[in-house]
């Protein structure tokens, strides 16, 4: 069974050692300081990484179709980022296959703008897991848990996010009906007071609102 462009990114990991646009590197990768592994091990390790994205689609089970992609995709992003098999772009493609893998699966894409994001906000950690920084051992483990955690925490911020602003629009909505519409430039003075004040958490005195010429409460 195919998986869409998630399984399109699984099956062409397995690119031909060769030259060109998206061929295996034929020497060391010179993109950045770390090597990846030794050229002649690219093409067997993508390979092999092929094979097991596609064994552990297999191994989970009925309704758990979108951890298990975020998984692989988790896994692919983290094995191309350790083999470098190619010349050029092995960080983007590793972060495309891991985009790919997770929309195919049913992961929305805002939520992959936010793993991105965390990425680059926590950039020493990434660099880190990924062996680029003070040596790696080999165990795909605290990459994952630091990737998932990171999404959570970010999915969590977004949806408050999106309450505090849902609120603000039904308090604005409410302000402007108790004041039976806004048609003068002091209702909207006015409407723009009472808003803001349910931000303030807090009393305001009176003096602070009229003080210094202030026009806001003037009918």
């Amino acid at each position: 069974e195919g998986e869409g462009a998630g399984g399109g990114a699984e099956q062409g990991a397995g690119a031909t050692a060769g030259s060109g646009a998206g061929a295996i590197r034929s020497g060391p990768a010179t993109e950045i300081a770390y090597e990846g592994v030794p050229a002649e091990d690219c093409e067997y390790l993508v390979g092999r990484l092929t094979t097991g994205l596609a064994e552990l689609r297999e191994g989970f089970p009925a309704g758990r179709e979108t951890v298990g992609g975020i998984v692989r995709g988790l896994i692919a992003h983290l094995y191309l980022s350790w083999i470098l098999p190619f010349d050029r772009a092995n960080g983007r493609t590793a972060r495309m296959a891991e985009c790919q893998i997770m929309l195919s699966a049913g992961v929305p894409e805002a939520t992959l703008h936010l793993l991105g994001a965390y990425y680059n906000r926590t950039s020493r950690d990434y660099l880190r897991l990924l062996g680029r920084q003070g040596g790696c051992d080999g165990d795909p483990k605290p990459f994952i848990e630091y990737a998932i955690r990171g999404l959570l925490e970010a999915a969590k911020d977004r949806v408050e996010e999106i309450a505090v602003r849902q609120r603000d629009v039904v308090w604005e909505s409410h302000v402007r009906e108790l004041l039976g519409g806004i048609d003068t430039k002091a209702a909207e003075r006015q409407a723009a007071l009472v808003t803001d004040l349910a931000k303030v958490g807090d009393a305001v005195p009176v003096g602070k609102l009229a003080g210094n010429g202030n026009p806001v409460l003037d009918p």
